[in-house]
């Protein structure tokens, strides 16, 4: 009775294979569905946010090195012409 119960509760490997495979092709056939979306909407490569962010980071990083120099460089012309 109880190689019964194993036989209807553990599954046999042949089982799991088939299910990975099963599983594999579903994945495979997801992203192919998502790509042929992808084609047919016509859709450009898009950035993601971590990319976004890390770009603006860099860009404020540079304007707090440069603003202060162009700010002292304008103020020294500016009173360089009052005098």
């Amino acid at each position: 009775m109880e190689n019964f119960k194993q036989a209807f509760t553990k599954p046999s490997r042949a089982t799991s294979k088939a299910r990975d495979e099963q599983a594999s092709t579903e994945a495979l056939s997801f992203r192919c569905n998502c790509e042929r979306w992808r084609l047919l909407r016509g859709a450009v490569p898009a950035f993601t946010l971590a990319e976004v962010l890390i770009t603006l980071a860099i860009v404020g990083v540079v304007a707090a090195l440069t603003l202060p120099t162009l700010i002292a460089k304008v103020n020294e012309k500016v009173d360089g012409n009052q005098k």
